[in-house]
C-alpha cells in the first residue's frame, strides 16, 4: 500500500510504522511489512479526509482510528495490534489496520493537469511529464486512446487494479482524468507518480551512471516486493521487464503497466500482451490458458540477467520458443536459471526471492568508508560478501 505514517512526529511517505524495517523489509515478532497502519490517498489526507497538523503524534493517530469499524475483519484496530505488531487468531499480518476504498479517490479535473514533456510511446497511447496545478506536483500522465471497445473495458480494469493493488513498489496512482481530446481522439489520462530516472532499461543503457551490485541488488528486492503483491491479488503482471519498471530520484524500483492487455480476448491477447521474446515456454502451448504467476517469475529472471549483464539481453531462439544465455551473468546465475526453468513448478515464489534479497541487503552492511569507493571497488566487496553469504548459508 502507498501509506503515510508517524516517524518522529512527522508525516512520511512510502513508510511504515518504521522506516528502516519497511525499507530493508525486515519481519520480526514486532513488525511486520503486512501491518498497514495508515493508507493515504494523497499528501495531508487519510481515507480522503484533510488532516491539520495537530494529528501528527502517534498518540493522536491512534485515538483517531482504533475504533475504525472492519466490515469482514475481525480486527479493531487496538494498540496491540496497532503498536506491537501482534499476530493473533483475531488479526493476522494481512489485515489493514484501516480499511479504505480506493474508489472514493476524488475526481480530477483535466483542467487542473498540464502537459509539459512528452516522455514516449505506449501500446494505446503515450505518456508526458505535467504538473498537477492545485497540488503543485509534478506528474506522469499517462493518456491511452479509447479507440475501441476493448480498450475501453481493458483501461477500466487498469484503472480498478492500480486502485486496489498498491504498494511501496508498485507505481503510486493518484487518479483519473475524464474525457480528453487529441486531434480529434478520445483520451483517457491516468495521473500517476513522477519516476525521475525514467525505466530501468534506460537506466541500464546510461553507461556514464553504472549502479553497484549492492543498489542492483536493493532494485531486485524491490521488482519482488511489487511482484508479491500482484501474485497475492491474485493477479499476473505478464509483462515484467525493464522498460515496465520505473526508477525513481533515490534509485527505487516501481513496477509500471497493470497488465492492460490481459483481459483481452484470445484472439487479441498473443499480439497485445507484448514481447513474445520475454514469454516462458507454457505461453507458447495450447493449454496456455492455464497461465500462473510463474510467468511474472520467469520474465523477471530475463530481466534480472540484463541488471547483472550490464544491459546485455537474452537470445530468443523463435523455434524452440526457449530464452538462451550468451554468457553466465554477473552475479545471481544460479536464480536466475530457477526463475527461467521450463516447468513452471520449479521456479521461485516472489516471496521466496523478496526475502533472499532483502537478507543480503540489510546482511551487507555500508559504511563511510563504503561510500568513498568508486562502483568497482563497492562491486569487489559485495562479490566477496556475497561469496561469504553463500558459504555461510551453505554451513547452516
Amino acid at each position: 500500500m502507498p501509506f503515510w505514517t508517524l516517524i518522529s512526529g512527522k508525516l512520511l511517505n512510502n513508510y511504515t510504522l518504521c522506516g528502516q524495517c519497511f525499507h530493508w523489509r525486515r519481519r520480526n515478532l514486532q513488525h511486520q511489512t503486512g501491518h498497514v497502519v495508515v493508507n493515504c490517498t494523497l499528501p495531508g489526507e487519510i481515507d480522503c479526509t484533510p488532516i491539520a497538523d495537530k494529528y501528527l503524534t502517534l498518540s493522536s493517530l491512534t485515538d483517531e482510528v482504533k475504533n475504525q469499524i472492519h466490515n469482514g475483519i475481525y480486527c479493531d484496530g487496538g494498540r496491540s495490534c496497532y503498536l506491537e505488531g501482534v499476530i493473533s487468531k483475531n488479526h493476522n499480518k494481512s489485515h489493514r489496520m484501516i480499511a479504505h476504498i480506493r474508489s472514493t479517490l476524488p475526481p480530477i479535473h483535466s483542467e487542473d493537469i498540464v502537459l509539459e514533456t512528452f516522455l514516449g510511446n505506449g501500446s494505446f497511447g503515450c505518456v508526458f511529464k505535467g504538473k498537477w496545478l492545485s497540488r503543485n506536483k509534478t506528474i506522469a500522465c499517462k493518456l491511452i486512446f479509447m479507440d475501441n471497445l476493448d480498450i475501453k473495458n481493458s483501461f477500466e480494469h487498469e484503472q480498478f487494479t492500480y486502485q486496489e493493488v498498491t504498494g511501496f513498489s508498485i507505481l503510486k496512482y493518484y487518479g483519473c482524468c475524464s474525457s480528453i481530446f487529441l486531434n480529434h481522439r478520445e483520451a483517457k489520462m491516468l495521473i500517476l507518480n513522477f519516476m525521475a530516472n525514467g525505466n530501468l532499461a534506460d537506466v541500464l543503457a546510461n553507461k556514464k551512471n553504472i549502479l553497484s551490485y549492492r543498489r542492483l541488488t536493493q532494485m531486485a528486492c524491490d521488482i519482488c516486493s511489487g511482484m508479491s503483491i500482484l501474485h497475492q491479488h491474485e493477479i499476473i503482471h505478464r509483462d515484467i521487464r525493464p522498460v515496465n519498471i520505473l526508477i525513481d530520484s533515490s534509485y527505487k524500483a516501481f513496477i509500471s503497466d497493470m497488465g492492460i492487455a490481459r483481459r483481452f480476448n484470445s484472439k487479441m491477447k498473443f499480439t497485445l500482451i507484448g514481447c513474445e521474446q520475454y514469454q516462458p515456454p507454457e505461453f507458447f502451448s495450447k493449454n496456455n490458458n492455464r497461465i500462473t504467476e510463474k510467468l511474472d517469475i520467469y520474465t523477471f529472471g530475463l530481466t534480472l540477467y540484463e541488471m547483472f549483464t550490464n544491459g546485455e539481453k537474452h537470445v530468443f531462439d523463435g523455434r524452440s520458443k526457449r530464452a538462451i544465455f550468451r554468457r553466465p551473468s554477473l552475479l545471481f546465475f544460479k536464480l536466475i536459471n530457477d526463475c527461467t526453468a521450463v516447468r513452471a513448478l520449479m521456479r521461485p515464489s516472489a516471496n521466496q526471492m523478496e526475502a533472499t534479497f532483502n537478507e543480503i541487503c540489510t546482511s551487507f552492511k555500508i559504511d563511510e568508508n563504503y561510500m568513498k569507493k568508486t562502483t568497482d571497488e563497492k562491486n569487489n566487496d559485495f562479490k566477496k560478501f556475497l561469496k561469504n553469504y553463500k558459504q555461510q548459508t551453505v554451513r547452516e
